[in-house]
C-alpha cells in the first residue's frame, strides 16, 4: 500500500515539474517576442524567432 501512495505522489510531483518547465518555457518566449516586437516593430520577425527558439 505504501509503495502505491509513494509511487503516485512521484507522479504527481513529475507532471507538475514538467507543466512547470512547459509554463516557464512558453513565459520566456512571449518574453522573447514581446522584445523582439519592440525593438524591430515587426510582429511576423517576432513570432517566428519567437517559435523558433
Amino acid at each position: 500500500m505504501k509503495l502505491i501512495q509513494k509511487l503516485v505522489k512521484k507522479k504527481d510531483t513529475l507532471k507538475e515539474s514538467f507543466f512547470k518547465s512547459v509554463i516557464y518555457r512558453i513565459i520566456t518566449i512571449l518574453l522573447g517576442m514581446l522584445v523582439i516586437f519592440i525593438v524591430t516593430g515587426n510582429l511576423f520577425a517576432a513570432f517566428s524567432i519567437g517559435f523558433a527558439t
